[in-house]
């Protein structure tokens, strides 16, 4: 009888070959069968890796030698690659990485999914870098004095941020701008910033997060964020010690608080607070998509769930159409009736949380639905809610991760809704991200 092989150990070193390229950045080998997810390496590359840690299912290493580099390898943009989260795919070529991620939706949808939909052509951007329309540095000495950085790749200590090519490059530098003078003034009831640029790229609003709305330099802060291009620059109050980034209060330090973006024929008006589109390419183009997906058909009736600045709502508004955009925040609900006047469209909005509101909804009656949910994702009952209380003849879905994307798909299909098409963006080029928005039709 064949021996089992031994499990493997944490600082072991092995010589594998790669299989391929999982969901994230890390590569799936196999050492005697069990399964190693190596960071950094490439499908087919021959490696040499150290065993990080094991859980009994699986383990995660690192490449400390590559021996036989992939074709599709590629020269990472950023000093700090391997240490940020964000842009994890910066080692793989731009064709290739965009190839892999609508590969491994097709994989996921086949495995998940009964019917087989559309999929459209997968959009890139023309430059693969420069595409992240927002970034937010984080204090990692709260209450010591001031160093900020982005988030990091797990098992990596805090790091100071010095370049990011993935961001447009006049957003860093007034981001950056502001955390040197933080940092140089040691400002440690300074929590983040975070600073956000317009589709068009010549606005720069600031946000600066504190725990008290009486910053030591804050004027100072706000001078060098407009030395450096901002046009606007804000102090949110954060006073609790939740996991949210902002807290309920917001001062005006400088320029208007709030972005002007023109998306399409929209007029669109966004507070610090409101959701922003991380990237450039996929603010420009997802309204559009929303528009292809949902004005299909007679439509009467158009609810938005979590709708934001109103943006899709405001996509699918017309005259004679009654379109309702729903979401728990002031500040949103704010934003899209200011967005809804300056686009001369008529739409209405309602603050309300979608997870405890779905039988207020229930006599809107809608045609279509549309959905964004939020990072976190919605519960079963807001997809059941939307199934069976609102049961709209088309839902269209936003998602900015393909995992969240199939297991809602799945989820709605269980209620008797088909995705009939998907449409792609690879918004971020340099990271795992894909976003997609989804029909999705009542059978």
């Amino acid at each position: 009888m064949a021996r089992s092989p031994q499990p493997l150990k944490s600082g072991t070193i092995v010589e594998t070959t790669a299989e391929s390229l999982g969901d994230g950045a890390d590569a799936l080998c196999r050492i005697d069968g069990q399964p190693l997810f190596v960071a950094g390496a490439l499908a087919g590359e021959r490696i040499r890796a150290r065993v990080d840690r094991t859980d009994g299912t699986h383990a995660r290493g690192t490449m400390v030698e590559l021996l036989e580099p992939s074709p599709e390898r590629a020269e990472p943009a950023c000093r700090h690659f391997g240490t940020c989260a964000l842009c994890r795919l910066q080692h793989v070529t731009f064709q290739a990485s965009s190839l892999h991620k609508i590969d491994r939706l097709r994989q996921r949808l086949q495995k998940r999914l009964r019917a087989r939909p559309e999929i459209a052509e997968l959009q890139v951007p023309n430059e693969r870098y420069g595409q992240r329309s927002q970034i937010v540095f984080r204090n990692h000495l709260v209450g010591r004095g001031f160093a900020a950085g982005f988030d990091t790749a797990p098992g990596i200590d805090p790091f100071r941020v010095e370049e990011c090519p993935d961001a447009h490059p006049k957003l860093f530098a007034v981001g950056h701008a502001v955390t040197q003078e933080a940092r140089a003034r040691r400002l440690d009831a300074l929590l983040a910033v975070q600073a956000r640029i317009s589709v068009d790229g010549e606005q720069v609003a600031v946000c600066l997060v504190a725990e008290t709305g009486r910053l030591p330099h804050g004027q100072r802060l706000a001078d060098a964020a407009r030395e450096a291009g901002a046009t606007s620059v804000v102090l949110n109050v954060h006073e609790g010690h939740g996991n949210r980034l902002y807290g309920k209060r917001t001062v005006p330090l400088n320029g208007r608080p709030v972005l002007h973006d023109r998306v399409s024929n929209l007029e669109l008006r966004l507070g610090p607070t409101t959701f922003h589109e991380p990237s450039r390419f996929a603010g420009a183009h997802l309204v559009d998509a929303v528009r292809r997906l949902g004005d299909t058909g007679i439509v009467e009736s158009v609810v938005d769930l979590y709708c934001g600045s109103g943006r899709f709502a405001l996509a699918l508004a017309q005259p004679g159409r009654k379109v309702l955009g729903v979401d728990q925040v002031r500040q949103s609900i704010h934003d899209a009736e200011a967005s809804a006047q300056a686009s001369a469209l008529a739409a209405k909005f309602l603050q309300l949380r979608v997870e405890v509101g779905m039988l207020q909804l229930e006599k809107s009656d809608p045609d279509v639905v549309v959905v964004d949910p939020p990072g976190a994702g919605m519960p079963d009952t807001v997809v059941e809610g939307i199934a069976k209380l609102l049961d709209p003849r088309v839902i269209v879905l936003v998602a900015r991760d393909v995992g969240r994307l199939v297991r809602d798909l799945g989820r709605f299909e269980a209620h008797d809704y088909v995705t009939e098409r998907v449409e792609t963006f690879d918004a971020l080029p340099a990271g795992r991200e894909l976003t997609a928005v989804a029909r999705l039709v009542r059978s």
